[in-house]
């Protein structure tokens, strides 16, 4: 296990806090699919902003035999948090959709059971054939 995994899982459980005392639940998977979608977006922006100073800067001060600047250095790792920023934003919206689903109504023959301290949406046909778990289909 990462040494900071049990970390950024608290962080996690913090901004979903956050997120949820400044806006509501999700009213449907759109919704969460669409705020997922930006918080993924922003993630990946500041993700190619990361490998750009990494791909062109610093990999030219590499090749040329220079001293790596500080400065280079310190607006490196600046952006590498700004990637974990948005990555623990994104797994955060992420587990708001599962929270947001719970409360919805449930559509005729499907109900969500918890197994293992997860849910899984069950088709109550198919659990009478043998329990098996079957996916949700897009709205």
């Amino acid at each position: 296990m990462d040494a900071v995994e049990k970390d950024v899982r608290l962080l996690v459980k913090k901004e979903l806090r956050a997120a949820n005392q400044s806006f509501p639940m999700f009213h449907s998977a759109h919704e969460g699919w669409a705020v997922i979608r930006e918080e993924m977006s922003e993630a990946e922006v500041e993700r190619y902003l990361l490998d750009r100073w990494i791909e062109e800067r610093l990999w030219n001060e590499v090749k040329a035999d220079l001293q790596i600047p500080k400065e280079d250095l310190k607006e490196m790792q600046h952006r590498a948090v700004h990637m974990a920023v948005e990555a623990i934003q994104l797994a955060a919206m992420i587990c708001k959709l599962e929270r947001s689903q719970r409360r919805w109504p449930k559509k005729d023959g499907t109900t969500f059971l918890k197994k293992g301290g997860k849910h899984h949406e069950l088709d109550q046909r198919n659990h009478r054939k043998g329990s098996q778990l079957v996916g949700r289909k897009a709205d």
